[in-house]
């Protein structure tokens, strides 16, 4: 389809628009078997398109024809041939560039990676552009095999990548290194279980060590719960084995937290634009374009995009291409700071939503079971106190011989 298009720009056409009332010269020209393509409507308007060829039978059956046509205008490349016939500087730029481009097959155009979750894309492409190796890189020169060896020594991130090329574009492989486990299993330092807070005893999970405490007791904070020590042997002669003691134990306990929100608050607002540089970076290479020199303000944030120029990125007739070429742009933000006093509702909503954003991350295994909350106001701040009954598992590594857990 996409071959069969750009034959037929190569070649050209010609665009057809019919007005009101050429019904019948349509249907004259589709019984005389013309090839008629891309017909659209546009109010009493018919347009269609037929090959440079067609419309040659076209007037060889209908003589009248050019006359009953509101336009009838030639397309593709022998219209843009016609068109700069007389500025040869134009078709020696185009003929320059699709050399350029030629020429730049052999450089890399783009690098995508895969296989990562937790190292990110712009860390393995920085670590490879550290190795010299990256958009703009020159194919041939490069040992993609010792490019990749060289990244993996030392490297506690990553314990295999590969750099396979499909055309100008690198196609960056990789597998992660396995986190090392450092749960209670795999620790050998023998160690206790207790209690990280006060609460109520509702489920025990033992896995290794002696379970101390039973459902339905109350326990204190810092209380043994799993003990690492276990004892063999007979009254008058005991031996005693150091473990890790794993476990869980639930609870039923109360915590609670306090949320302050100032009254008077200061808002930070964007009062101006200004663009400070503009550069174009073409592969590896960086020039700027444009640099303002005025005097910048004592309060202004930075601000740089980058944006990548693809080639036919709307076409119909072409597929979109992206080119080694970067706009960056280097903004200024003018901002003001001006002091905003909050009504009550507003601290409320925010007190809540930073209540909420605590006990996700203290309570986020917590099952909660009441919440009960209250607010003051007093010398311009707005506070919001809470007490959370919830079910949580209170277990706690504490090493022996250590004075603390971890």
């Amino acid at each position: 389809m996409i071959f069969s298009k750009i034959v037929r720009w190569t070649c050209g056409y010609r665009k057809i628009v019919l007005g009101a009332g050429k019904e019948e010269l349509l249907t004259k020209l589709i019984k005389s078997g013309v090839a008629i393509g891309k017909m659209t409507r546009a109010g009493d308007r018919v347009e269609f398109t037929v090959s440079l060829g067609d419309r040659k039978r076209i007037l060889a059956a209908l003589p009248n024809f050019p006359t009953e046509v509101i336009s009838d205008r030639l397309c593709g490349l022998p219209n843009i041939l016609r068109r700069y016939r007389k500025r040869p500087g134009i078709l020696l730029g185009a003929l320059l560039f699709m050399l350029l481009l030629k020429t730049s097959e052999m450089f890399v155009w783009d690098i995508t990676v895969s296989g990562n979750s937790r190292v990110g894309d712009a860390e393995i492409t920085a670590m490879l552009e550290e190795k010299g190796f990256g958009i703009g890189a020159f194919i041939p020169g490069v040992d993609l095999r010792r490019l990749c060896n060289s990244c993996l020594i030392g490297n506690d991130s990553l314990s295999w990548m590969a750099v396979n090329l499909s055309g100008t574009t690198a196609q960056v492989e990789v597998i992660e290194k396995l986190t090392p486990d450092t749960s209670k299993k795999n620790n050998g330092s023998p160690c206790n279980i207790v209690a990280a807070r006060d609460g109520y005893v509702i489920r025990t999970e033992s896995r290794e060590g002696h379970l101390e405490v039973e459902v339905g007791e109350t326990v204190e904070k810092g209380q043994l719960l799993i003990s690492g020590i276990n004892e063999y042997g007979r009254t008058d002669v005991k031996e005693y084995e150091f473990v890790h003691a794993d476990g869980s134990v639930f609870a039923e306990t109360f915590r609670t937290f306090t949320v302050e929100i100032p009254l008077e608050t200061v808002e930070k607002t964007v009062s101006e634009y200004r663009i400070l540089s503009k550069s174009l970076k073409f592969f590896s290479k960086t020039v700027k374009i444009y640099e303002n020199s005025g005097i910048l303000p004592s309060e202004y944030d930075k601000i740089i995009s980058v944006e990548r120029i693809t080639l036919f990125e709307n076409s119909d007739l072409l597929p979109s291409v992206r080119l080694p070429v970067f706009i960056i742009k280097e903004q200024q933000a003018e901002y003001l700071e001006k002091a905003r006093i909050l009504t009550e509702d507003e601290a409320r909503t925010a007190a809540l939503k930073k209540l909420s954003d605590i006990m996700e991350e203290e309570l986020l295994k917590a099952e909660i079971l009441e919440r009960d909350v209250s607010f003051e106001v007093s010398e311009g701040v707005f506070r919001l106190h809470a007490r959370i009954r919830c079910v949580e598992d209170i277990a706690k590594e504490q090493y022996i011989g250590l004075s603390g857990g971890n």
